[in-house]
């Protein structure tokens, strides 16, 4: 699987420190380790910390930082909340 490339999946399953990726037709997969996973250790962290973690799916945005990422409500309204 290429960095970044995460709009394929269609379904996920979590079991203890695994998550598994498959696609629509079963032939793609993806197994991940949530141990060695940097976005489930700042999930866990900010969760530690008694913070509220919340992820939000974009259609076909993937990973990538564009124009409906600054235009997220729930963004910008916890950017406002944390701002000191």
């Amino acid at each position: 699987m290429n960095k970044g490339d995460d709009t394929w999946a269609a379904w996920a399953m979590r079991e203890g420190r695994w998550k598994l990726l498959i696609d629509t037709t079963g032939e793609r997969s993806a197994l991940y380790d949530l141990t060695t996973d940097r976005a489930e250790a700042m999930k866990a962290r900010y969760e530690a910390l008694g913070g509220k973690f919340t992820v939000k799916i974009v259609p076909g945005e993937g990973h990538k930082i564009g124009p409906s990422f600054f235009a997220c409500p729930e963004l910008v309204d916890f950017l406002r909340s944390v701002a000191k």
